[in-house]
């Protein structure tokens, strides 16, 4: 019995801490939120926890459990609503926030010399585990590498259609003559397998998304520049001061009001506008200067 505490010394802790007064229904609610913690954390029956009429705690765990009850009955913060079930742990964000929020309480009773720290590491991962802490982490994570990507990738993203030939009739009415076949970029079946044959842990497969994430980063930026190089080329060459007079000069007139390559061209400025390094390389590289200006459609 020495190493294990009565809740109810406990709760007398927790009520002197929150100045509230020791009366039945405020025990009563100290009552609901340890059955909460042993429900949810512990994944235990209350019964399992019973010693004849007294609900028992490990001394060790007592400390960390005050901190979150006297969290649990506050009123307000991330803690208190988790313990009122009003935090959505399925969204990587908040399981994020409540994991840190929970850290404290926990490791505070480490710090005030109240447990060791084998029980909080014990806690911790637990908590982990329980909220989905290392899944969140990592999907936010691969969350903010895709937002990288699709801003390092925004100059090649094109709807610009490759192979289409097309007729136009003195009343302006325009036909295909051919039209050009869609690429689907797929990988093989066989390359897919040779990835994943050595995965064998969530953390295994979500290393190597983030490794092909950065690859197709550096990719990206390396085909970008290329790109831009070869209109910044054609600036040169045609003495255009924008990049859709190029494209106009194509036919004796504008056919149509719109253009698949006018938002890729914007896209292209937007670019170079958030990477001012990849434009101050393109310049120095093709002697041509104001690209930004160049892209910009208005």
């Amino acid at each position: 019995m020495d190493n294990m505490v009565k809740a109810s010394e406990i709760y007398k802790k927790v009520l002197r801490i929150a100045g509230i007064d020791e009366i039945d229904s405020n025990k009563r609610n100290l009552n609901n939120k340890l059955t909460f913690l042993l429900e949810q954390v512990a994944l235990s029956e209350k019964q399992k926890f019973k010693e004849g009429k007294f609900i028992m705690i490990p001394r060790c765990d007592a400390p960390i459990v005050r901190n979150l009850l006297v969290l649990a009955i506050s009123g307000e913060g991330m803690v208190y609503d988790w313990f009122n079930g009003n935090v959505n742990i399925e969204e990587a964000e908040e399981s994020i926030l409540l994991y840190w929020q929970l850290k404290e309480p926990i490791m505070r009773a480490e710090m005030t010399g109240e447990t060791d720290s084998v029980t909080v590491d014990s806690w911790l991962a637990t908590i982990r585990g329980i909220i989905g802490f290392d899944l969140a982490e990592k999907t936010v994570e691969l969350k903010r590498k895709l937002e990288d990507f699709r801003m390092n990738s925004i100059a090649l993203d094109s709807s610009v259609r490759i192979g289409d030939i097309y007729r136009t009739f003195d009343n302006g009415v325009r036909e295909y003559v051919l039209e050009g076949t869609k690429k689907k970029a797929m990988l093989s079946d066989d390359l897919l397998d040779k990835i994943v044959e050595s995965l064998n842990k969530q953390e295994d497969y979500f290393s190597v998304l983030n490794q092909i994430i950065d690859k197709m980063i550096k990719d990206t930026e390396k085909k970008s520049l290329k790109n831009i190089e070869f209109y910044a080329t054609y600036k040169s060459i045609t003495e255009c001061n924008k990049a859709y007079e190029a494209i106009e000069r194509i036919g004796d007139s504008m056919e149509s009001m719109v253009s698949e390559y006018y938002p890729w061209f914007q896209k292209i400025a937007n670019y170079l506008k958030i990477n001012p390094h990849i434009a101050k390389k393109i310049e120095q590289s093709t002697k041509e200067h104001g690209l930004e200006t160049f892209f910009r459609m208005r």
